[in-house]
């Protein structure tokens, strides 16, 4: 039985399949691997923490 991520998971990658076999029926190659190119850029996060608990010197 799977879960409910590995469920997600199996379902991007069979859909992932299907459109790259249209895109390289249909003949847009460059598109596809265009595609891939920017799923394999990594993800850069920005985190900006605050300390509401800091008093200000005055």
């Amino acid at each position: 039985m799977m879960n409910g991520q590995t469920t997600q998971w199996v379902f991007n990658l069979i859909l992932w399949v299907v459109v790259e076999v249209i895109l390289n029926i249909v003949g847009l190659d460059d598109l596809a691997t265009y595609s891939e190119f920017l799923f394999e850029q990594p993800i850069h996060i920005q985190v900006i923490a605050t300390n509401d608990t800091a008093q200000s010197i005055a």
